[in-house]
């Protein structure tokens, strides 16, 4: 609960496109680089950070109006996710996206839940 504050201050990504579209990793791709342009808004650009799913924090470069958002290390089979901040200017609340990806296992079969 002390932290449900700061949730209900999220506001979403200003994301105008997202490549690649899909979210399943073609085979043997590991490390899936996302790019996504956005809108001009009032979160602090150079404070983003994304998150990636059992590695902490992605790398993050910008060119133009568009983040590029790379794992350090290969995503595992099954689900993974990269979650995107950045703070509000108005100081208040974070800016947020959610990407998944998914990979199958290496004989090209879908991982059990």
């Amino acid at each position: 609960m002390k932290r449900f504050p700061e949730k209900l201050n999220t506001l979403p990504m200003p994301v105008e496109s997202v490549e690649p579209v899909n979210p399943v990793l073609p085979g043997g791709d590991s490390l899936p680089v996302l790019k996504l342009t956005l809108a001009r808004g009032n979160y602090q650009r150079n404070a983003m950070a994304c998150y990636i799913s059992g590695q902490g924090r992605g790398d993050v470069k910008w060119e133009g109006d568009k983040v590029i958002v790379s794992p350090k290390s290969p995503l595992p089979v099954g689900r993974s996710r990269y979650n995107c901040t950045a703070p509000n200017l108005k100081g208040k609340g974070y800016y947020w996206y959610s990407h998944s990806w998914f990979k199958k296992k290496p004989d090209g079969s879908w991982y059990k839940e």
